[in-house]
């Protein structure tokens, strides 16, 4: 059934000359190209149930509303007479909290989604809606905001609202709508650029962190600055302010992205000369400087693809890992063959490939979150997750992981490739997805 909209103008039928206004409210499911069909078909009945149930237990008829499917998601044309106020307070609520109840597939896999609402003209030419307004709410859609909202927590739905919205009615705080939940973010993509507000129901946190890390804006203060070209959001280079959408102001050294130690290890890398000159400097020159120089020089060495190797032990040992060491090869070659030599790196969060939010590891043994997986698929029964990693690696580089959830464990492989990247690998040396630091 279409949207009821105004008779004027009604030109061949049932079609409309004219736009008409209506709220856009467009769903997107999160990782569901890795289902296999017929549980592609068992997500998109989970979402049509939950859409159908919101909408009618908020008290607005199903059928009155426009619903285009679009394969793993869906636009909802709600009709003008809907009041934005209950879409947004009672419609989204009852959503989130449907989709926070769903029970898993049988592969394990989670219904989790990405939602985006504007308010605007649409144009019905008898085969859909058409119109910059519905451009403007799957912009907002497929934005990396709301993206890597969907990565960074572990609720399962995140919403954007568009400025339209916000300004109307979020931020008068009708009904149980909380302005505060709402964070003010950038949506940069293709030709658009704009303000949208981002919100997680049930973390907040998440929501004004990744709100606060959208594309940076470069200041220039002279039109050659010192560094110029550098462009990195969230830290202070050469000459460049780097602002946050309206962040402007606030403390531009800080360093959200990673500890100030793995800054430290990714300058060593990229700058390992100037690292250890300034080292042979401190310690006053002399045969200990300049044997260090050269080792120092050999360690770092890089590859053309950015990858880290192993040099040539110096010694009959090797430092691996804090308080742990390993024997040289035969020849003085360093044991451990590919990939970086400290495991200890794994330390700290990561975003993964899979979408399946936030990876932590906090200790060699201690406390993760994110790493369990069955047959390829994510797998967290929600109770306590420890991980294991070995303090050496294997021929191929990778080291040993073994995550335990109980009473399940099970192990698998990762190479790190740089400092900020790795790729872990299921038993077998199936890649299952790739991590970067968060």
């Amino acid at each position: 059934m279409g949207v009821h909209q105004p008779r004027l103008g009604v030109k061949g039928g049932d079609v409309s000359e004219y736009p008409f206004p209506a709220t856009i409210l467009a769903v997107d499911l999160v990782s569901s190209s890795t289902l296999v069909d017929p549980e592609k078909v068992a997500a998109r009945t989970q979402m049509y149930e939950l859409l159908e149930n919101a909408f009618t237990g908020s008290g607005v008829e199903w059928g009155l509303c426009h619903h285009e499917d679009r394969g793993d998601g869906v636009m909802v044309i709600v009709p003008v007479e809907v009041s934005k106020v209950l879409l947004l307070d009672s419609v989204l609520t009852s959503f989130a909290n449907g989709i926070a109840n769903t029970p898993a597939l049988q592969s394990g896999w989670l219904l989790r989604a990405r939602v985006a609402v504007h308010a605007g003209e649409i144009k019905d030419d008898g085969r859909g809606y058409v119109g910059s307004d519905v451009n403007h709410v799957f912009r907002l859609l497929d934005s990396d905001a709301l993206r890597e909202a969907a990565r960074a927590t572990r609720r399962r739905c995140v919403i954007l609202v568009s400025d339209v919205l916000y300004q109307g009615i979020i931020r008068h705080g009708y009904g149980a709508i909380s302005p505060d939940s709402h964070q003010r973010t950038v949506v940069r993509a293709k030709e658009t650029t704009a303000t949208a507000w981002l919100s997680i129901p049930g973390d907040d946190a998440t929501a004004r962190t990744v709100a606060s890390r959208e594309p940076a804006v470069v200041q220039r203060r002279d039109p050659h600055p010192v560094g110029s070209g550098v462009n990195v959001a969230g830290s202070f280079v050469g000459g460049d302010q780097v602002v946050h959408g309206d962040n402007a102001g606030r403390d531009l050294t800080k360093i959200e992205n990673a500890t100030f130690v793995q800054k430290v290890r990714k300058f060593t890398a990229a700058h390992p000369f100037l690292v250890t000159l300034l080292a042979v400097l401190l310690l006053g020159g002399g045969g200990y400087g300049v044997t260090h120089l050269a080792d120092a020089r050999s360690r770092a060495s890089t590859t053309a693809s950015g990858h880290t190797e192993p040099a040539p032990a110096a010694s009959s040992t090797t430092t691996t890992a804090p308080g742990t060491t390993t024997a040289a090869a035969p020849g003085g070659g360093n044991a451990q063959a590919g990939g970086l030599r400290d495991p200890s790196i794994i330390l700290g969060q990561w975003t993964s490939s899979d979408d399946q939010g936030l990876k932590s590891f906090t200790g060699n043994g201690g406390p993760c979150e994110g790493f369990f997986y069955a047959n390829g698929q994510p797998l967290d029964i929600g109770g306590p997750m420890t991980c294991v990693i070995s303090n050496q690696p294997d021929a191929e580089g990778r080291y040993t992981l073994r995550v335990t959830q109980r009473p399940n464990q099970s192990s698998y492989r990762v190479r790190f490739n740089s400092t900020d990247q790795a790729t872990v690998y299921d038993a077998n040396g199936t890649a299952l997805y790739t991590l970067k630091r968060f």
